[in-house]
């Protein structure tokens, strides 16, 4: 049978979002193992975090960057190994030895014949520390000296609000894979809300959106704005085949087809 067309009601869905791209900064002690000469690259003044250089790669794009706060160096002996570059072997609890595997620590293989291995000592040199109980400190690379300074944490977020403005029976989900009309497309360092839409739901969220990022994240400063308004044809469609009524959409510019009685499996298909 021929499907029956009782109704067709066009509207426009929308498509609101307001990207805010912030730059924070954060300091916190580190260190790293002494080099020769680094006495000579210690600066006579301290630097704030906000005065050292430091600029994102691309904007709208999440990225951290790491420094060392210049004015910050000093040079000190390694609390690791109190400066002498040395700590105890963790393998043999600085012994020097290990139980000879070979003979399980027996001395003999067998009931009669010497362990080859450790001679009938049971215990072996150890491999880690070659005898000598103790190892180069991890922490200064066996320096003995380490340089403390202030680590400087740049973070570059792009914070992105977004909201689906359109009839409650339509799946908001779906919006996002249709193709519409730009009517906002704007960025600048601050950027003024949408007030002129004909459609005042997209003014208000626009306002709202705006005031919000104003105060959203004190520790961080804004670097720049971008606004996108995008409207989307929805056609909403009553009919009847057989003796079922039920009703499907099309949207989009692409003019994609979503058929409610088959929510689940979300029926999306090329309308011809």
């Amino acid at each position: 049978e021929e499907i029956i067309i009782s109704g067709i009601i066009p509207s426009l869905a929308f498509y609101y979002s307001l990207e805010t791209f912030t730059e924070e900064r954060s300091t916190c002690n580190n260190c790293e193992p002494y080099q020769v000469g680094r006495e000579t690259a210690v600066a006579s003044k301290e630097l704030s975090p906000w005065e050292v250089p430091c600029s994102p790669d691309k904007l709208f794009k999440n990225q951290t960057k790491i420094f060392q706060l210049p004015g910050t160096d000093k040079v000190a002996p390694c609390v690791a190994c109190n400066g002498k570059g040395l700590t105890g072997c963790e393998e043999c609890l600085r012994t020097g030895k290990n139980p000879c595997k070979n003979c399980k620590s027996t001395g003999k293989i067998g009931f009669v014949k010497t362990c080859w291995r450790c001679k009938g000592d049971r215990v072996v040199s150890c491999k880690m520390c070659v005898g000598q109980g103790l190892v180069s400190c991890t922490t200064c690379r066996g320096k003995c000296k380490l340089c403390y300074f202030k680590q400087l944490k740049v973070d570059y977020r792009n914070r992105l609000k977004d909201k689906v403005i359109v009839k409650d029976a339509f799946p908001v989900h779906l919006i996002h894979k249709a193709q519409g009309e730009i009517l906002y497309d704007h960025s600048a360092p601050l950027v003024p809300p949408i007030t002129d839409c004909f459609q005042e739901a997209v003014n208000f969220t626009s306002v709202s959106f705006v005031q919000e990022t104003q105060t959203a994240w004190p520790n961080s400063v804004i670097l720049q704005q971008r606004q996108h308004l995008l409207a989307i044809p929805v056609t909403e469609v009553h009919y009847k085949w057989k003796e079922h009524t039920s009703r499907l959409w099309v949207f989009g510019k692409n003019k994609r087809m979503y058929f409610e009685d088959d929510p689940q499996a979300c029926w999306i298909c090329d309308f011809l």
